[in-house]
């Protein structure tokens, strides 16, 4: 059997004002680890 692991991943973050695309990948202790993060801002008069 093979098990595929993924070694990043994108993450939706929301807020009132804009919402987050990070992209985040896993370190050798298993913990995720931001990369890089963009803003997607709220459309004016939204």
């Amino acid at each position: 059997m093979t098990r595929h692991i993924e070694h990043y991943r994108y993450e939706m973050q929301h807020s009132d004002d804009a919402s987050f695309v990070a992209y985040q990948r896993r370190s050798g202790d298993g913990l995720w680890y931001t990369i890089s993060l963009w803003m997607i801002p709220e459309a004016a008069g939204h």
